[in-house]
């Protein structure tokens, strides 16, 4: 088998690691080995999950995820896991569990939100990675912000699960508008905190068509043909999640700004995408921005 370009010495953009921190969408082994799979998660450690790869992962698909494309493309090895200790993780970890929340649980209980499956929310995985940086042989802040400055950093997608328990639950999340704003200042937050450390080139990933996703449009059972969009997809799911993405959008330009202007000493230069989320699935987009 040829060695991966990490192997070799030679990366891609300068990039010789990838952190990740995110939900099911990204999670390549972690809630597996939480063991606290649960629900629908629970079939994830067996097949027909990991069929084209050799075997259950912990990923929630039959084969790789985004994040592994991501990591293949740069030249690196796939991301492992952060819980699997013995795992190399010398080219990057992936904090993301399946099931996690950009809120933690005790917030989202506040809102009469249960989550069901993990309580390693964002913040959690945060302080995973605070930890790792600082155990894994790096003496100083300098010495993480160089590690950093050689690294992708992405940041979700993450809180789309604190919308689904609340609509599983039949929960109307109240606050609206503000709630959005509240998950979405989670992510960027964290963001902010990389930043700080060090990180230079880092992706914020908005929500894609929640109208769109086969288990809503099942729920949802919606009789009314007026409901749906020329795809098939529900109206009113995918104004929310377009909403949920023009707020995150708005935080990360004002975090963008703040870091622009005139600082007392250099900071680094950021890089984020966010995913336009539209009522057109088969014509996705992004707005791209540095």
């Amino acid at each position: 088998m040829p060695r991966s370009k990490a192997a070799q010495g030679t990366v891609a953009n300068g990039i010789t690691a990838i952190y990740n921190f995110g939900d099911s969408l990204s999670d390549t082994g972690n809630l597996l080995r939480e063991g606290d799979a649960s629900g629908v998660l629970q079939y994830t450690t067996g097949l027909p999950y990991g069929s084209t790869i050799g075997g259950a992962t912990g990923r929630c698909s039959d084969g790789y995820l985004m994040i592994d494309f991501l990591a293949k493309d740069l030249g690196l090895p796939l991301l492992n896991p952060y819980l699997n200790k013995d795992a190399d993780l010398k080219h990057g970890a992936n904090f993301a569990v399946a099931g996690a929340t950009a809120l933690d649980a005790v917030a989202l209980a506040r809102r009469g939100v249960v989550v069901p499956h993990t309580s390693s929310s964002l913040g959690v995985q945060l302080e995973w990675f605070k930890e790792f940086m600082s155990a894994n042989n790096t003496k100083s802040s300098q010495e993480i912000r160089e590690k950093l400055a050689q690294s992708l950093v992405m940041v979700g997608e993450i809180g789309g699960n604190d919308y689904n328990y609340a609509f599983q639950a039949n929960k109307p999340l109240a606050g609206g508008e503000r709630n959005l704003y509240n998950f979405g200042r989670m992510v960027t937050g964290a963001a902010r905190e990389l930043l700080d450390m060090g990180a230079t080139r880092l992706v914020i990933p908005g929500n894609f068509p929640l109208g769109c996703v086969p288990s809503y449009l099942s729920a949802a059972n919606e009789k009314d043909p007026a409901a749906y969009d020329s795809n098939g997809c529900l109206i009113g799911l995918n104004l929310f999640a377009q909403m949920h993405n023009v707020l995150l959008q708005e935080q990360i330009r004002e975090l963008r700004a703040r870091r622009t202007r005139p600082p007392p000493s250099p900071t680094p230069t950021t890089f984020t995408r966010t995913c336009r989320c539209s009522g057109t699935p088969a014509r996705p987009g992004s707005t791209r921005g540095a």
